[in-house]
């Protein structure tokens, strides 16, 4: 049987909404101020999910396009945003020319990539010389450790989740300079306690479980690991390495 994907669930579904992530579309907005977006650039929302960071930037009329693996994420998007232009395909090879883009988001998708290193050095082809790129993602905070621990499932929104270091030399070594770091675990935390208070698991956020695998949060001097959520703002260098 298929692993259940993130975002799939349908319980998360209804209590996120169509931004399926801590904050809604808060950072989303915050975001697209700080990268400044106009009209004329192109931009591309990767693991797009629902739709809704493609039509709200459609809404500021900046020229935006999604991506998605997902055939069943892809048509509740159709179904609810008609007229947004959405496409199938993976993050590891995009199926756009080199230095098309002015624009990436990737929003909470990040720590589920199965090869990081292959999306790096592909979202740096497609976009233009500087071109800015909006990640908002998991991160371990300072107490925490990176090993994925035992009984994760490696489809979890933890299981690649690093510390902001790691992170930070993740995407300067692929040819990203990081513009501005800003903390959001504030959000993450409201979507915990709106978790508990709906009855839904912490574990069908963090780690989807499925064939017997359950959620055992990384140890740090003998106590859980404490995850936060952070956005990078990136501009691709003419330079790698």
């Amino acid at each position: 049987m298929p692993a259940i994907r993130p975002y799939e669930s349908p319980a998360l579904q209804f209590l996120l909404g169509p931004a399926l992530r801590p904050g809604g579309l808060s950072v989303t907005q915050r975001a697209a101020e700080l990268c400044d977006f106009s009209g004329k650039d192109r931009v591309v929302d990767l693991g797009c999910g629902l739709g809704a960071t493609v039509d709200f930037l459609s809404r500021r009329e900046i020229d935006a396009s999604g991506l998605d693996c997902s055939a069943s994420m892809l048509a509740k998007a159709r179904s609810r945003y008609p007229s947004a232009r959405l496409v199938r395909a993976d993050a590891d090879r995009l199926p756009f020319r080199s230095e098309i883009l002015d624009g990436v988001f990737c929003e909470c998708v990040f720590s589920l990539l199965r090869d990081p290193v292959l999306v790096l050095a592909e979202v740096h082809r497609v976009l233009v010389g500087r071109g800015r790129w909006a990640l908002s993602d998991l991160y371990l905070q300072p107490q925490s450790h990176p090993p994925t621990p035992a009984g994760v499932s490696p489809i979890s929104c933890l299981a690649g989740a690093r510390l902001r270091p790691q992170m930070d030399l993740m995407l300067q070594d692929a040819g990203f300079s990081i513009l501005a770091w800003e903390d959001h675990t504030d959000r993450l935390k409201h979507l915990a306690a709106e978790l508990v208070f709906a009855g839904i698991p912490l574990s069908e956020f963090f780690a989807f479980p499925s064939a017997g695998l359950h959620l055992q949060m990384p140890l740090q001097d003998g106590k859980p690991a404490k995850p936060g959520f952070a956005l990078w703002i990136l501009q691709k260098e003419s330079c790698r390495g």
